[in-house]
This record gives C-alpha cells, sequence and structure tokens, in this order.
C-alpha cells in the first residue's frame, strides 16, 4: 500500500548561529536546545518499538503509515543529533548526558512491556502535536535564526501529520484505557523531568547569561503564550477524555502550508 507519511530525508545548511539563536532570547533558546538532546534517542526508541509491533498489526493502511511514522522520526533523530557538533562548538559539554539520556530510553525499552511502551508513546506523540500545534498558532520561533526556524517547523509539521499513528497503534495492540492513562503519566513524568534538567544544564554551562535572566525569559514567554506549560496541561487533559482521538483536532492545515513552503523540503523536492 503506498505510504500516506513520507519519510522526508531534508539537509540543513549547517553554520554557527548566535548562542541565543531564537531571538535573543536565553530561556526560549535552552529550551529549544533541550530538545536537540532529548528527542533523538526517544525518537530511536519509537522505532524499535514500532518495528516490534508491526507484526501484530493486520490493517495493511496502519501498518504503511506506521513505517512512515518510523522514517520521519528517524529523520528527526539524525537531524537533531547533527545539531550537537555545533552546541559542542559553542562550548557546551554534553557528550556526558547525552549518553545518560540514550542510556535512560535504553532500559525504558528494555524493562517496560511491549503494549505499556506503545502506550507510553503514544502519551509522549500527543504531547509533541500539541506542541507543534503551538509553534505555529504562536509564533514560537518567530526571529529565530532562520535554519534552525526551518529544522523545528519541519519538525513540527510532521508531527502534525503523523499525530495519529501512535494512538493508532496502541489501539490496535495495547488497547485499554487504563494502560491508555498509564502510558499518559509516564509519559508525562518523562517529558516533564528530562527537559527541565536538560534546560538547566544547558543555562549552567551559558556563560553568556544567568538564571535570573533566563527566568525573566521565560516568565515574559508565559505572559506571550509562547511557553509551553499551559498547552501541556491542556493536552493531558484532552488525552484523558473517553473517546478522544488525535484527528479530533483540526491542524492538519499548519504541517500542509509549511511543507509546501519550507526551504529544506522545497530543496529536497527540486534535487538541490
Amino acid at each position: 500500500m503506498e505510504n500516506s507519511i513520507p519519510a522526508r530525508r531534508v539537509s540543513f545548511p549547517w553554520r554557527q548561529p548566535p548562542l541565543h539563536w531564537l531571538d535573543g532570547r536565553p530561556g526560549m533558546t535552552h529550551m529549544a536546545n533541550a530538545l536537540h538532546l532529548l528527542f533523538p534517542p526517544g525518537e530511536r526508541w519509537f522505532a524499535r518499538a514500532g518495528h516490534r509491533l508491526l507484526p501484530h498489526v493486520n490493517d495493511p493502511k496502519l501498518i504503511a503509515d506506521a513505517k512512515g511514522f518510523m522514517g520521519q522520526e528517524g529523520n528527526h533523530a539524525r537531524t537533531h543529533d547533527t545539531f550537537l557538533a555545533v552546541l559542542a562548538a559553542q562550548g557546551f559539554r554534553l557528550k556526558r548526558v547525552s549518553e545518560a539520556v540514550e542510556r535512560d530510553f535504553d532500559r525504558v525499552g528494555r524493562l517496560l512491556p511491549l503494549k505499556l511502551q506503545i502506550a507510553v508513546i503514544s502519551g509522549v506523540e500527543h504531547y509533541t502535536a500539541a506542541l507543534g500545534r503551538m509553534a505555529f498558532e504562536r509564533g514560537m520561533f518567530d526571529g529565530a535564526e532562520p535554519m534552525l526556524r526551518d529544522l523545528f517547523l519541519w519538525h513540527a509539521a510532521e508531527e502534525l501529520e503523523h499525530k495519529s499513528v501512535a494512538f493508532d497503534l496502541r489501539e490496535a495492540t495495547a488497547a485499554g484505557y487504563a494502560r491508555r492513562v498509564l502510558g499518559m503519566c509516564i509519559a508525562t513524568f518523562g517529558l516533564v523531568v528530562w527537559w527541565t534538567v536538560l534546560g538547566a544544564i544547558l543555562v549552567a554551562q551559558d556563560r553568556e547569561t544567568t538564571a535570573g535572566e533566563v527566568i525573566r525569559d521565560l516568565v515574559r514567554a508565559h505572559r506571550q503564550g509562547k511557553a509551553p506549560w499551559a498547552t501541556v496541561a491542556r493536552a493531558f487533559i484532552q488525552y484523558l477524555r473517553p473517546g478522544f482521538h488525535p484527528s479530533q483536532d483540526d491542524d492538519l492545515h499548519y504541517a500542509r502550508a509549511y511543507l509546501a513552503e519550507s526551504p529544506a523540503v522545497v530543496a529536497l523536492e527540486r534535487g538541490d
């Protein structure tokens, strides 16, 4: 069956961005930089779990969508991984913490039953879709260095594009409301803890800002509606509603519109 979720192997013209590349804002920059550390091991885990689940799926369309989902996640992991060299050139010492995150996801993949793993992944994917929509609706990356703006918005668009796949995989292989809730609780704890820890490590290693400046920037972001906390809280409540399905959110137009104009995607389609 034709894959309706294409895995676009885009590339970006890496160059050294300003230290605070997101509109000169240290708090917003380090929240985004923390995702460069968090996404790759998480997305590799998603792909491993998905491959293990495929033999238990009978729906040809879901199998095709799952393969597209795993391909997109693999490209996201590869792309964010490459940015770690940029952070290292800026003076950040991240090898040990990056390895710690990788070990943590490997541990989750070994210790959690596969049905619970897909329940956790489904919860995480709901968060990434909610944050992707927020990136477009709130102009999260307005004023950012252009290449990094494109990277994050390309990623956000693809999260919206495949937002239902992990949920549908869970329904097909690990249905049940109790497991769904448990998976979402584990996903919430892991996301909040690791995102906070990684952001704090980056701030601690930034010699050009202070914790006070970062806190003031994040308070400003909250007032502007650009901080993620309210979106995360709303997404948590929404996901627990009986009868919820990701397709109920009308936000795919953001993905289609951006993927049609993304410099990296346009270059790929032209063969540049």
